[in-house]
């Protein structure tokens, strides 16, 4: 595979600076990151809809790829590249630059514990007037310097939805067989020569699709530290199920897979309602799958996010339940798994008083949740698409599309929870918390030991001071400010040191 395409190159950067003015000093340092935009040309469509993950780190280098239109008869996949951990990214560029004639859409990524960066995709071609849908595959082997000449991994001309995933010298591809379309079937692909080569395609559901199912994210593939590989998929082999989500796992690279298992329950009064966009993040024994659900009806708002767990290995699933008991209208979400074992979810959602991208941490197995931490820096926007991925106990990484600078202009989102602070909203809520919150007149700061003299200020998001008062000997702080309805920040200064905390008022 020839390197062909020169994409990034950390001479090309387009810094980024947290500007001091903006907030004060010790407010720079917040839990999450400033959200960044990654792309920097406008499309009239930006989409980040394939399956799997969009974006992935190797080292202090953050790599990201989305779909973006030019006009009503161009798409193309473009990559940008991070040297400074997700500080700033290079001016995006196409992976592909060739000859052939085609809309390129659906892509998905992943990195490889060598570096080498991995990307599938589907490229329409027209074939004596035909649209033909193949998976195509490049790869980079200079940290997105240039990548390859695209393998055409598929003839069929109906093949959609690729979710890519590596270990070591493994490379795997999930995808569609949309041939029968609304229906569905699903093969997968390897390569053991870090994707010189791949094998032929053998298929992954053991039942044919019997059913229609929504064709929007119906794949998704991950690895666990061991290396083993799951794959969830949107099943019809019930013709009258609507989508069930099925999982299937390799212990051998991919040389052999596990009988399929349905992971929603079919004995729930809800099991033949519209079920898709899995996401999957696994663990030891651990497995997690969550879906979207549409149980209430066929309209947007109806949209639940669910979630299942086994304690297996992914032989069996508990009867499926809301996430977090969270019975409101959310459809984007993903999973992700920290080094230390716990369970990361984000979705985008309504959290009172605001629509946003929240993170949840759950450190018990998904038997209790943290506080949503909000990831959005902008609120009550229009949020779809969101990937998540974890780097280290401490550090989550979020991409996203939203619509903050208008109606009609999305864009590419990127945050991480910050370091700079040398804590995170992971530790942080151990320890400094805030009740209720939201809030809707009083609220209580509680610190995790007695402090001879505290200082509460509070900065809303123009970073202006709106409140400031001194306290006693306390760890438990009364406050009654009269501030507008709005999301704050809330500074606590102690002679122990000082947090920042966030607050929403309603």
């Amino acid at each position: 595979m020839k390197p062909k395409t020169r994409v990034f190159s950390t001479g090309k950067f387009v810094l980024f600076f947290l500007i001091s003015g903006l907030f004060p000093v010790s407010l720079a340092a917040q839990a999450v990151m400033t959200n960044l935009r990654v792309n920097t040309s406008d499309y009239t469509e930006v989409q980040l809809d394939g399956a799997g993950k969009l974006h992935a780190f190797y080292g202090s280098n953050v790599y990201a790829i989305w779909q973006g239109k030019t006009s009503g008869t161009e798409s193309d996949i473009y990559f940008a590249g991070s040297a400074d951990g997700g500080q700033s990214f290079s001016a995006e560029a196409k992976i592909y630059t060739g000859e052939v004639t085609a809309l390129h859409v659906w892509p998905s990524l992943a990195v490889s514990q060598n570096g080498n960066i991995y990307i599938a995709w589907v490229a329409v071609t027209d074939d004596e007037g035909s649209e033909k849908y193949n998976i195509w595959f490049t790869r980079s082997v200079d940290g997105g310097s240039t990548f390859s000449d695209p393998l055409v991994l598929t003839a069929g001309g109906s093949c959609v939805l690729p979710a890519i995933a590596a270990y070591g010298q493994y490379v795997y591809i999930l995808y569609v067989d949309a041939s029968n379309y609304p229906q569905a079937d699903y093969y997968f692909l390897r390569s053991d020569d870090n994707g010189d080569s791949f094998g032929s395609a053998v298929q992954a559901n053991d039942l044919p699709c019997a059913g229609t199912v929504k064709f929007e994210g119906l794949t998704n593939i991950t690895t666990d530290g061991s290396g083993n590989l799951y794959m969830v998929w949107v099943d019809g082999r019930r013709s009258e199920g609507n989508g069930d989500i099925f999982i299937s796992k390799s212990t051998d690279n991919g040389v052999s897979f596990s009988a399929d298992v349905m992971v929603n329950d079919v004995n729930e009064s809800r099991a033949n309602s519209v079920q898709y966009l899995p996401s999957v993040a696994a663990d030891a024994s651990n497995v997690y799958v969550s879906f979207t659900d549409m149980s209430l009806g066929d309209e947007w708002t109806d949209n639940r996010v669910y979630i299942a767990k086994s304690v297996d290995g992914g032989s069996s699933f508990s009867t499926e339940s809301l996430f977090n008991g969270h019975n409101y209208t959310a459809k984007y979400h993903d999973l992700t798994i920290s080094p230390d074992g716990s369970l990361l979810a984000a979705v985008c959602t309504f959290i009172e008083p605001n629509w946003g991208v929240w993170l949840y941490r759950s450190a018990d197995g998904g038997t209790s949740y943290s506080s949503p931490l909000a990831l959005s820096d902008v609120l009550d926007k229009n949020y779809s698409d969101v990937r998540i991925i974890s780097k280290t106990d401490q550090e989550i990484q979020a991409l996203w599309k939203d619509d903050r600078e208008g109606a009609d202009d999305n864009n590419i989102y990127f945050t991480k929870t910050d370091l700079s602070l040398g804590r995170t909203f992971l530790e942080l809520e151990d320890s400094y918390s805030i009740y209720p919150n939201p809030a809707t007149g009083k609220f209580t700061i509680i610190i995790p030991y007695e402090c001879d003299e505290s200082e509460i200020s509070i900065y809303n998001f123009a970073g202006l001071q709106v409140y400031k008062k001194r306290f006693g000997n306390t760890s438990k702080i009364d406050i009654q400010a009269d501030i507008p309805p709005g999301n704050y920040f809330v500074k606590v200064n102690t002679s122990h040191g000082s947090q920042t905390l966030k607050l929403v008022k309603k």
